[in-house]
């Protein structure tokens, strides 16, 4: 079956429903979606099928452990879309806020020991987006349903969507195996092996998705096919090492052994080829150990052709670009050294982070929705907290800092001259809400916003400074 592929109901009979007042509705461990098949983009893609089958995912779990530019760009993902984050509590000084915030940091700390708490959750979110282009979940609760125990991660690969015609919205499933189940669930769940899950605990986040459909797809799909045709030219430069050496082929001139009178011609032909058999086999021994010994009757020679195969790492750069490009990265964010200036540098870094906000807005949504399933077990009136991911550093710090400097002071200048207030001014710098409300700025800060302003030096005397126009004159333009 296909991710893109034609609308079905859920399935009616057979199917287990876990009650949503249980603690879990998953277990540890639809076939269907609502796209059609794409349409080709062009001829040369033809060749390709248009439905993107369930078992890519098996695939890009193996490429992403064991292909070394697939899996650098899964970490690359990874580690860019994780900066650190704060757990924000709106108002965390009164006592309710206070309570919240010693809970969460006890909660934050044991739960997922093994994974490391909520930072470790985060980590594995986003390696499971990496992979497969979406990040799966469930809150589990205790049995009295009053707290939080876990977070049990769900393989993406193992979720359906059904189409559910109450909701007028896509449900998730959970595909199991009868082996995942407990003896007298096994006998209820008869044919069907889709597992209807609680959308109260349950989260599925897709990064990227086509039009409608609710499946993630793999963000670095488009990388396969060259990933592919990189294996085979590796596999066949392995052969030809083997066969030539890193210096080229080793060539052996022996003299020609005497026919023997009684001797016929197979009989012959046979004793020569059993000869040099003999002779490659003690060759090749040699050469493993870096030597060879001789008499003085046999003629080695090395025959150098690695310069006849010129361009072939061209061609290989080239099928490994093709790969970079599909993995949304470039050859310098690769380790590579072609074509790479500090420039090229910069733009391919903050390409990269730009693609990485893609992955922390989904691992933000469910560490949110998590938190505020916790609150509301345990009974703590609604409180807004919000989990707020740390911004990475750019390479061009000084040139932001003063960029965001000239644009401050173009800001307030707008504020003095009444076009814009100073909750605008405050949001244009990521601040919601200014701390002190004021109707205009102070004057220091007026004075500072006025053009060809220049700061009085520190111990200097007011009444020497100098125009900003010159020195000791005021000098028009």
């Amino acid at each position: 079956m296909s991710i893109f592929n034609r609308k079905e109901k859920a399935p009616q009979k057979g199917v287990f429903v876990s009650p949503i007042t249980s603690a879990r509705s998953s277990k540890e461990h639809k076939e269907s979606s609502y796209m059609d098949s794409m349409r080709s983009l062009s001829k040369a893609y033809e060749r390709l099928p248009m439905e993107l089958p369930f078992e890519i995912y098996d695939y890009v779990e193996l490429v992403a452990l064991y292909n070394p530019d697939y899996s650098q760009s899964v970490n690359n993902a990874v580690t860019l879309a994780n900066p650190g984050y704060n757990i924000v509590i709106e108002d965390i000084t009164n006592r309710k806020g206070r309570k919240l915030s010693e809970k969460l940091e006890n909660k934050g700390k044991n739960i997922n020991k093994r994974e490391g708490g909520l930072p470790g959750i985060v980590k594995k979110l986003l390696w499971q987006a990496g992979v497969y282009g979406a990040m799966c979940g469930e809150w589990v609760l205790d049995s009295d349903l009053k707290d939080v125990n876990r977070f049990a991660f769900l393989n993406p690969k193992n979720i359906r969507f059904f189409w559910d015609e109450d909701a007028a919205d896509w449900w998730p499933y959970q595909k199991i195996n009868s082996w995942d189940l407990l003896d007298q669930e096994k006998t209820k769940l008869e044919q069907q092996q889709y597992l209807k899950l609680n959308q109260t605990t349950f989260y599925y986040q897709s990064i990227f998705s086509v039009n409608n459909s609710p499946y993630g797809i793999p963000p670095f799909f488009a990388a396969l096919e060259n990933i592919s045709i990189q294996r085979d030219m590796v596999d066949s430069l392995k052969n030809i090492v083997r066969k030539m050496g890193l210096l080229g082929i080793i060539q052996m001139v022996i003299e020609r052994m005497p026919k023997l009178a009684d001797e016929t011609q197979a009989e012959y032909e046979g004793r020569m080829v059993s000869f040099l058999s003999s002779y490659q086999t003690v060759l090749n021994n040699m050469m493993a150990t870096g030597g060879i010994a001789h008499f003085d009757d046999v003629d080695v020679k090395n025959l150098a052709i690695a310069e006849r195969a010129y361009g072939a790492d061209t061609i290989f750069k080239l099928n490994e670009e093709q790969i970079f490009s599909g993995l949304h990265s470039l050859p310098s964010v690769q380790g590579r050294s072609y074509s790479t200036t500090e420039t090229y540098a910069n733009v391919s870094y903050d390409m990269i982070l730009r693609n990485a906000g893609y992955f922390t807005q989904a691992v933000k949504y469910i560490m949110e929705a998590g938190i505020d399933l916790m609150t509301m077990v345990w009974g703590i009136a609604p409180v807004s907290v919000k989990v707020k991911f740390k911004e990475n550093k750019t390479l061009q710090r000084l040139q932001n800092a003063q960029a965001e400097a000239v644009e401050y002071k173009t800001n307030v200048a707008m504020w003095r001259d009444g076009i814009i207030d100073q909750l605008v001014v405050a949001q244009r710098h990521g601040i919601e809400e200014p701390s002190n409300i004021k109707d205009e700025p102070e004057s220091d800060v007026k004075q500072s916003s006025l053009p060809g302003y220049e700061p009085e030096p520190p111990g200097g005397d007011k009444g020497s400074q100098k125009p900003a126009g010159g020195e000791g004159e005021n000098k028009e333009e």
